[in-house]
């Protein structure tokens, strides 16, 4: 399950998709909630990280019941943040603030800290795509140096795409802080091997940067 996590994170989906069969045949054969639970959190992750977020929260909403009815405090936190991000890729924004809102505050109970920062970050997006800009700006912020202080690189460099996806580009000012975000995200994904993240912070630099020669 953790393995087909991983290979997710890095955007190798054939090795993601075979561990999670493995992990599915698995729950299925032993019927525990646990088992059932984990290869719901991370099936629901593959298909996030394969762009299929209404599959993703299908998959997800079963397991949060799922992990909620039996008491699986591990994994309630987790799939409620996935399936926060799952409700937030699809534009349910209202729904995503709310699942990630609880998702966070049931990390904070459990003191599971990487599932608080990861629910932080995505709920400062909803935030954003609510309407509030500075909140989630002061969010991204708080999460990023968390994440950086505690050693979760990977969160960091997750929380400072966020700043540069929620950060208005109207001055100089606020367009040389976009960069730089977009740098360091992709400096930190490229060494820790994500290469989903980097491939979406590239794509979104190449765009600024555009932009940027357009003007001149």
């Amino acid at each position: 399950m953790m393995k087909s996590f991983t290979h997710t994170v890095m955007g190798e989906f054939d090795a993601a998709e075979q561990l999670q069969r493995e992990a599915a045949a698995i729950a299925a054969e032993t019927n525990r909630p646990y088992d059932l639970a984990g290869a719901a959190y991370s099936g629901g992750w593959l298909m996030l990280g394969r762009g299929d977020a209404a599959a993703a929260a299908a998959i997800l909403e079963d397991g949060f019941v799922l992990a909620q009815k039996h008491g699986i405090r591990l994994f309630v936190p987790v799939l409620a943040c996935h399936l926060g991000i799952a409700y937030l890729e699809q534009g349910l924004f209202d729904r995503a603030r709310g699942v990630l809102a609880e998702a966070r505050e049931e990390a904070r109970a459990v003191g599971y800290t990487s599932a608080v920062l990861r629910s932080s970050i995505y709920l400062a997006l909803a935030t954003c795509r609510l309407g509030d800009v500075r909140a989630a700006q002061n969010m991204l912020r708080e999460a990023r140096n968390t994440a950086r202080q505690q050693g979760f690189s990977g969160l960091e460099a997750e929380a400072l795409f966020g700043e540069a996806v929620v950060t208005p580009a109207y001055s100089e000012e606020s367009r040389a802080a976009i960069l730089a975000s977009l740098r360091a995200a992709i400096a930190i994904a490229s060494e820790s091997g994500a290469r989903p993240l980097q491939r979406k912070a590239e794509a979104m630099l190449t765009e600024m940067l555009g932009q940027g020669s357009e003007l001149t």
